[in-house]
């Protein structure tokens, strides 16, 4: 595993680097709740939020798109829209990232849907861990998305005064390497990653306390309810 580190002070300027790498999408707050929007003021992202109105798939597999380009006349093949921009999704927790992992599975069984791939092609997701409940519906023991597991290229954990780093791609490498305000993780950052991985397990809990099973059996019995 690689692993680098980043001052918090710097991280709008990494933000801000992000931006001009690519089209740039974060949390923040509107009114009460929160959303991921383009990013323009790098100062309004938010990285302590609960689930936003529309989870961040919405770049991923939108609500609404081209699918075909086609022609009438005879022989011709109608073909996948494939101008996508390169984008980053930035400050997704690991639930939504595990969210999108799942979709990989249904979209890249055969029969492939191109216009899905050529759009993962183009993404990069940067994560933040919770190192706390994001808010009291939270399941996150119970579904095993409470700590990351793969589907990221970088995964930012919060040390105190700086952001670990997980590398996971070429595609994460790419996007701090080079950079003087990033550095190579060292013993103090990494011991210091350690505590707070070791705190969180005091944190997060089983949160069903009956059997899985008897979910399942709620979940049937729901379907045929009057209500």
């Amino acid at each position: 595993m690689k692993y680098a580190s980043i001052k918090k002070e710097n991280l709008n300027k990494w933000l801000e680097y992000l931006k001009k790498k690519a089209r740039l999408y974060a949390p923040r707050k509107k009114e009460n709740l929160f959303v991921f929007r383009p990013v323009k003021d790098v100062s309004e992202v938010c990285l302590k939020y609960v689930p936003t109105i529309l989870p961040p798939k919405k770049y991923y597999f939108p609500q609404k798109e081209k699918l075909l380009k086609f022609s009438i006349e005879p022989f011709k093949t109608a073909k996948a829209i494939s101008e996508f921009e390169d984008f980053i999704l930035f400050g997704v927790h690991t639930c939504d990232i595990a969210g999108i992992q799942c979709m990989d599975v249904v979209f890249r069984d055969g029969p492939e849907d191109p216009n899905y791939l050529n759009r993962k092609d183009k993404m990069t997701i940067i994560g933040i861990e919770c190192l706390e409940y994001c808010d009291r519906f939270a399941n996150c023991v119970s579904m095993a998305n409470h700590v990351p597991r793969g589907g990221y290229d970088l995964m930012l954990v919060d040390i105190g005064e700086k952001f670990s780093i997980h590398i996971n791609s070429e595609k994460g490498e790419r996007l701090v390497k080079g950079l003087s305000y990033i550095k190579e993780t060292g013993e103090a950052e990494m011991s210091a990653l350690e505590r707070v991985r070791e705190a969180k397990k005091n944190v997060f809990k089983e949160e069903f306390s009956a059997p899985l099973n008897k979910v399942n059996q709620a979940f049937s019995q729901g379907f045929a309810s009057k209500v």
